[in-house]
Parts: C-alpha cells; structure tokens; sequence
C-alpha cells in the first residue's frame, strides 16, 4: 500500500509514545517489588512451617559493627573507605556472650547467605507461581520505505499493534488469545480489509498424559516444597549456629582461663627455684634440685608462651566467626566464666546422698528426650517431606508412560475481503489426517475455527520406563534417609546425654581434685621448710593443681556446650531473627 509521507509522518511518532509509555518502570522499582513478592511468600511460609513469622531482610544495615571497628580503629580494607562517617567505638570493644550471638546474627557472611538463599528460594517459588498467571504481551512495529513508481518518489509505511494473553491452567490446559489492529489500514480505510482489527484464540486441553491429577503442576507443587524446607533449614541453621559461635566464645574464655593458670604456675615455679637456690646456698638443698627447679620453670614459660599463642589464635577464629575483622581490637567479658561457673553450680548442686550431685535441667530421661527430638526436629521433617516428594514423582514418571492425547481448538477473525468466501451457507471445510511413527494428528479446518487431536501412542517409551525407574529407586532410596535421619537421631541424643552425666560426675571429681591439690601444696610447703619433703614433691604438687584447675575449666565449658548440643539435637532451642535464643526449660 503506497500514501503520501506526509499524511503519515504522525503515525511512527505515536507509536514511539506508546512503546515509553509502557516501559516506564525503573530497575529500582521493579527491585523493590521483587522484594515484596519475595518477603511475602517467606511471611506466608514462615507461618506454615513454624506457626509464627518474624522480620526478614537481605538488606545489610551501613552501621554494621564489623564498618565501625575497621573505621573507628582505622583498619586496612575496604570498609575504612566509605565516603561517609561512622559512629566510632571504643578500643578495645567488649563483647559477652549475649552480645557476641546479636554480632553474628548481624555481621557473619554465612549467616547473610543462608539469609539469601532462603529469599532466592522466594523468587524461584514467585517464578514458578507466574506461570500460571495470565501472561500479557504487546508488540507495536512500524516500517517505512521509499520506493520510485513511474517516476514518482512514494513512501511505503507499515504498522501494526498486537496484545496477547496467555494462561496455563493447572488441570494442563493453556489458552491463549491475540488482538491485533493493523494501524495503516485503520487509519487509511484500506478497501481490503474491513476494519483493521483481527483476533485469534487457541485452547490446548491435554486429554491423557499430562491431565493426571498433579502432573500438570508438579514443577510448582516442588517449588513450594523447597520453598518450606528452606524455611525450615534456615530455622535449623540458626540454631546450629547460635550453638557453633557460643562453643566459639566459650572456646576463647575457657582458654583466656588457661593462660591465666599457667602465668599462675610460673609465678609459683619462680618462687619454688629462687626458694631452692636460697637453701642450696645454705647447705640444705642439693643443687640436683635447684636444677630440676629450673627445668620446671623453663617447662612452666614454654607452658604459658604455648598458652597465649593458643588464646590469640582463638580470639582471632571467633572474630571471624561472627564477621569482624581478625585484626580489631575486642575483648571478651572476662566475668562470663564465673557466672558460667556459679550457675553450674547451682545447677547441678550436690543432694542429700554423699558424694553425689543432681542432674542438671537438661538431664532428661531418654525416652523423653527421644521423642521431643522425633517431635521437633525440622531437618526430619524436611526428610519426611523429601520422602513425599520421591513417592508424588513415582506418580508423575507413571504418568508420563501414557499415551499422549491433545485436544487443540483455535479460532480467527482475520478476513480479507479479496479472499472471503462469498457464499456462507456453503463454508470451505477440509479434514486431514497424518500419522508420523507414533504420533497421528487429526485436522478439521474451516475459514474461522480448526480442530486439532494429536495422538501420541505409548510405543517407544524407553526415556520414559527408565525414568520410571529412577523414580522408584528414588523413593526407596528417600525412605532409607528418613531411615537413617530417625537412628543418627536417637544415637545423637542419648550419647549427649550420656556425655551429660560424665561431665557432671567429672565437675564434682574436679573440684574435688583442686581442693587436694590446694591442700597438697600448703603441706609439702610445711613438710619442705622442716626438711621432712624435697623440692621435687612441691614441684610435683604445683604441676597437680595446674592440670586440677585446667581440667575442671575444661569439663565446666564442656558440660555447658554438651547443654546447648542437647536442646539443639532435640529440636527445643530457640533462636530469634537477632540470634538471641530462648533455652528449653523441662518440667520435671
């Protein structure tokens, strides 16, 4: 169709408006409704999964505490460069145990990409919910030329805009429906064509393979299955992690104590040699021993130097641990052991029966510790949930060893008027059939509407059978997990609680043991200055104390940690999004 350029010079204008008028969305914004989306679904399945929600964000706040320690302390990287100023912190910044479990929560990179993954998790869920929405597409296109007929320069200029809807319907159907308007036509009145407008329709209704119940689905049905095990592995996560930073934390006190014993115990050797070389020198010592002495105190340095290296090292490994830089400049609380130590004490305090002591709150009967961990434990649901989704496969693989029958039905309203048939009562009708192999499609056409039936016949099925297969191994494979789940369970919680009763046995044996070995040092003391012990027997009694004490902080920590480990196996501990916990109290 040739016109005049200037009758049409308009028209690529306007449709240049339209096509800025329907992208007008920024990147920020559609950011910001993925957010939203994804935020949702997590409330949504939060709920479902653990019968509560809490605030969840991917957003890492500018002020985390990692940023102010490298700014306020003016550390290398890449945080003391940030163009705006922190809040400075004093140096060096103490951290408890309480605080140190709300830094990770905050700081920590492994916590940050548990956080991601379960919101990735969302998007996937919201991408695979979108395929059963209806789906709208628009086209607009314009073309225009110049061409030389008879001597005369014409322009040629083309144009069109389509819309479209598509929808998946989760019985397996899709329908999908085009409107269309030739805007060259419309405008001009083009004698070819009535109006301009043209729309087309399409139903696709699977009548076999692929209408079972749930086969059309399955990609969402396992979307949204991850989606709630991802919920839940992050609650077990943090759980997990809540326990692994306060075995960290603990680990750095429990050796801050350490050190502190063996400064004590080179101080005492000190004292012991410089005493052994006054009698030496009196004629009451014999210079074999002032020897030994010195030995001993080079042992008690090596001891001490050994023990500082060992503290810094784990100083370092906590504050990576909970996402600060290894070269800041913290403190941990150095009353946190005593407390620890007194409500140990007061815990497990010794009853009625000599030489005994109580169980502690944790201390639970197996049985019952058993079944509140076969209760509780969200990993075990995951695997019963994962058990699930093996046996609906099963399902979808027998599905898919049918034969494939689809029904497709279209319809069109484009006409021109040089090729429309004339006679109505009399419609131009062809019927076809094909068969390729196995598959036979029949075609019934008219000008307006076409009727399409595809058979597919279950012939040749081997991709099919040994999908089937798999399927079915998968599930028995799956149904051993849960298995295997259930027993490392049970062998998890009664071994901790058997570890339990050995650590406070070993408590009361340990501060039993410091008491001797206090006593045992003031008695050599006495026995060496009347001449009834040598200096060997004192040098003996100190390095018992020193093991007394190192053995009693270490079964303290242990017990506390072996605490943890058990509300964390049965399930029972909770963890709140700033990673503050709320500990399992039984009622006995």
């Amino acid at each position: 169709m040739c016109f005049k350029v200037k009758d049409v010079m308009f028209l690529p204008i306007l449709m240049s408006i339209l096509l800025c008028m329907v992208s007008c969305r920024t990147p920020s914004a559609h950011v910001d409704h993925a957010d939203n989306v994804a935020s949702n679904i997590i409330a949504q399945y939060q709920m479902e999964g653990l019968d509560r929600t809490e605030p969840f964000t991917i957003n890492r706040p500018s002020d985390l505490l990692r940023q102010r320690l490298m700014s306020g302390q003016e550390l290398p990287g890449l945080t003391n460069a940030l163009p705006f100023q922190l809040e400075t912190l004093s140096s060096p910044f103490e951290i408890d145990l309480i605080s140190a479990l709300q830094i990770a929560a905050r700081n920590s990179r492994d916590y940050q990409s548990e956080k991601e993954s379960v919101f990735q998790k969302g998007l996937s869920l919201d991408l695979a919910r979108d395929a059963y929405r209806n789906s709208y597409a628009g086209m607009l296109s314009s073309l225009r030329s110049n061409a030389d007929t008879d001597g005369t320069e014409e322009a040629k200029l083309s144009g069109n805009a389509s819309a479209s809807l598509t929808r998946k319907l989760k019985t397996g159907a899709s329908f999908t429906t085009k409107i269309g308007i030739d805007l060259v036509k419309l405008l001009t009145m083009d004698k070819t064509s009535s109006l301009g407008i043209f729309a087309d329709a399409t139903v696709s209704i699977p009548l076999l393979k692929g209408a079972w119940n749930g086969a059309p689905t399955e990609s969402l049905t396992q979307a949204e299955k991850n989606m709630l095990y991802a919920i839940l592995e992050f609650e077990r996560f943090k759980r997990s992690f809540a326990v692994s930073i306060a075995s960290e934390y603990l680990a750095v006190i429990e050796q801050h104590d350490l050190v502190r014993n063996a400064d004590d115990n080179y101080k005492m050797i000190v004292l012991a040699r410089e005493r052994a070389a006054a009698l030496a020198a009196a004629g009451r010592l014999s210079e074999t021993q002032v020897d030994q002495a010195k030995q001993d105190e080079l042992r008690a340095n090596n001891r001490l130097i050994s023990a500082k290296r060992q503290y810094s090292t784990k100083l370092d490994t906590f504050k990576v641990a909970v996402g600060l830089p290894p070269d800041a400049e913290i403190l941990l609380d150095p009353t946190e052991l005593s407390r620890l130590a007194k409500s140990t004490r007061a815990a497990i305090a010794a009853p009625a029966q000599p030489g005994a002591t109580a169980p502690g709150p944790c201390e639970i009967d197996e049985e019952t510790a058993v079944r509140l961990a076969l209760t509780n434990r969200l990993d075990l649901r995951v695997a019963y949930g994962q058990m699930e989704d093996a046996r609906r496969k099963v399902g979808v693989s027998r599905d898919d060893l049918r034969a494939e029958t689809t029904l497709t039905v279209a319809a069109s309203t484009r006409e021109d008027k040089k090729d429309k048939i004339t006679s109505i009562s009399d419609p131009a009708t062809e019927t076809t059939a094909t068969t390729d192999g196995t598959r036979t499609t029949m075609t019934i056409k008219q000008d307006k509407y076409s009727l399409e039936l595809d058979i597919d016949l279950p012939w040749e099925r081997t991709k099919e059978t040994i999908a089937y297969r798999h399927a079915l191994i998968a599930l028995d494979s799956s149904l051993r997990a849960v298995e295997a789940k259930e027993d490392n369970i049970k062998l998890s919680v009664r071994s901790i609680l058997r570890a339990l009763n050995e650590k406070r046995q070993a408590y009361r044996i340990q501060t039993t043991s410091v008491k001797l070995a206090e006593k045992r040092i003031e008695s050599t003391e006495m026995f060496l200055r009347a001449g009834r012990a040598e200096m060997r027997d004192l040098l003996e009694a100190q390095e018992a104390l020193v093991s007394a004490r190192n053995s009693l902080v270490s079964t303290l920590v242990a017990y506390r940690l072996s605490e943890l480990d058990l509300q964390r196996d049965m399930g029972v501990l909770q963890v709140n999004e700033k990673g503050l916990w709320n500990e399992y109290k039984h009622k006995k």
